[in-house]
């Protein structure tokens, strides 16, 4: 039985890495229900104070970045990876089989285009190919960014501050940045000599006008990928907006010197964007356009006091339930991480064009966010006007689950084969065939879909691409478990006209895979009682 161990082990983890290859990642929101943004600074219900007041409205600013970039990395990457290597199908990287990514397929021809395989004496195409040299090292360093300001407004609706109803609206603005951080280092520019760029021709297109690119930085930002791209110059920008307006009504059952419960119910109403998988690693505001629901209940005992000191149990947990909703979501076929980018053929009709798979594979996609449970545990010193508090939060969430938005036409796309069993490159007019056992790392050493093996002589065929063969947990963030410790200090003026309270807090985020994103994060607040 021991002997079996390694090779399960072995299958467990070829399937977690073709899994690890990922087209959307999904961020917590900070400040909204039971985020610690937003917990900090409302631990004062058992705090004596010397007015009554009704209402508070405070204003948070917020920030932070991830850290573990190569762990984020490996989430997007295929093959587990953070750095790859790719090459053209007459590349050393292609002929020792060190090559990650393909990079005809991304529309980068630095040497002969096919169109020159007619002027040539012999007729083996890959006279041609050969020259397809090129070959680059691609390093990602992915990162996130964030920062913002947080509006709150409380109102307690009774007559009686130590029980009755309340009221809260709260919204966040905020901005993001997200960068895959690719870096490329060319080893071999490609081209005839191995050293000789060529401005060939598109692979995409017939026209002479438009040339293919010279290396893969300017063929992942290339506007013939309508989704997919990788651009440096739109992860620079910082993206602004509303990440979800939420209102809450409450109710708190009884607040005295020693203890306090309360329950609250609410909605988050979807002002943030959605994806539209134009570029990899996209900003997103909010929660991915979804409407949310959300209840909870937040409570405290003390339990010890000497003088002005004292020490309370926190505790504040919540949950949230979404709506489903219509996204554009990147989908990679089964077994094939990245294959979204295989070449294909949108129709097997003669007039059909070479395609990046990319603009096929992007589809529109109802999608179930997953519900998110969250608890945080914190311990609040209380002396005089100050008050520091320490916690613990918790928060996890279901899986997404995202299938097709409509229909999948299986009598058309297929992955591409640009050349059949004569070695002779497909034209214009000729028949389309499919070669469906083509990877992102492998193209020359698998044969044509053929129409029965046992024929002779072999018939190349066209095989389109049925629905099943998509791979949806591809396009879907995994579930998670995240958790977060934080350190507030708040210092409070509670016995003038308008008691005002000011907090400092940091905290970091944390958790297990390439799915969870580790962070840093701080945040600073000003508070009014009126």
């Amino acid at each position: 039985m021991k002997k079996y161990i390694p090779v399960l082990m072995g299958l467990l983890l070829g399937t977690y890495h073709t899994k690890a290859s990922r087209t959307f990642f999904s961020i917590p929101v900070p400040f909204h229900p039971v985020s610690v943004e937003r917990i900090t600074m409302t631990h004062d219900q058992m705090f004596d104070y010397t007015k009554a007041t009704w209402r508070n409205f405070s204003i948070t600013l917020f920030g932070g970045e991830s850290t573990q970039p190569d762990r984020l990395a490996q989430y997007f990457l295929p093959f587990n990876k953070t750095c790859l290597v790719a090459g053209g199908l007459g590349s050393e990287a292609v002929k020792n089989h060190n090559v990650d990514l393909i990079s005809n397929y991304f529309d980068v021809l630095t040497g002969l285009p096919r169109s020159d395989a007619e002027a040539l004496e012999s007729d083996d195409i890959f006279d041609i190919i050969n020259t397809w040299t090129f070959q680059s090292n691609l390093r990602f360093c992915p990162s996130h960014k964030y920062w913002g300001i947080g509006l709150l407004y409380h109102q307690h609706l009774s007559s009686e501050l130590d029980k009755g109803w309340w009221f809260e609206f709260a919204m966040p603005i905020m901005g993001i940045k997200n960068d895959m951080g690719m870096c490329e280092t060319i080893v071999t520019p490609g081209g005839p000599n191995g050293d000789d760029p060529q401005a060939s021709g598109s692979f995409f297109t017939d026209s002479e006008n438009i040339h293919a690119a010279q290396n893969m930085t300017s063929a992942l930002r290339s506007g013939i990928l309508k989704y997919g791209r990788i651009d440096e110059r739109e992860y620079r920008r910082t993206k602004w907006g509303v990440a979800d307006i939420e209102a809450r009504l409450g109710y708190t059952y009884f607040r005295g010197p020693r203890y306090h419960l309360s329950s609250y119910a609410g909605i988050l109403a979807p002002t943030g964007t959605k994806v539209t998988s134009e570029y990899l690693f996209e900003k997103i505001i909010g929660y991915n356009g979804h409407t949310g629901f959300f209840f909870g209940t937040v409570g405290g005992i003390k339990v010890w006091a000497h003088d002005e000191n004292s020490l309370a149990f926190e505790f504040d947990t919540g949950a949230t339930l979404f709506l489903d909703n219509v996204q554009i979501r990147s989908i990679d076929p089964y077994g094939k991480p990245w294959g979204r980018y295989i070449w294909v053929y949108p129709s097997k009709r003669d007039s059909a064009q070479l395609s990046p798979g990319i603009n096929y594979f992007t589809k529109a996609v109802r999608v179930d966010h997953g519900s998110i449970r969250a608890l945080n545990l914190s311990w609040v010193y209380t002396m005089s006007n100050f008050q520091g508090e320490l916690g613990y939060h918790f928060y996890s969430r279901d899986r997404e689950k995202v299938r097709l938005a409509r229909s999948w036409h299986n009598d058309y796309r297929g992955f591409a084969g640009i050349w059949n069993n004569l070695n002779n490159f497909i034209k214009g007019g000729d028949p389309r065939i499919t070669k469906s056992s083509a990877t992102i790392n492998n193209y020359t050493e698998v044969t044509n879909d053929v129409v029965e093996f046992k024929a002779s002589p072999v018939e190349d065929t066209f095989v389109p691409i049925d629905s099943c063969q998509l791979d949806f947990e591809s396009a879907e963030h995994p579930s998670v478990v995240v958790s977060t410790v934080y350190l507030s200090l708040v210092y409070g003026w509670h016995d003038i006209v308008f008691p005002t309270t000011i907090n400092l807090a940091g905290g970091y985020e944390f958790g297990d895979g390439p799915a969870v994103m580790d962070k840093w994060k701080v945040w600073a607040k000003i508070g009014v009682a009126f």
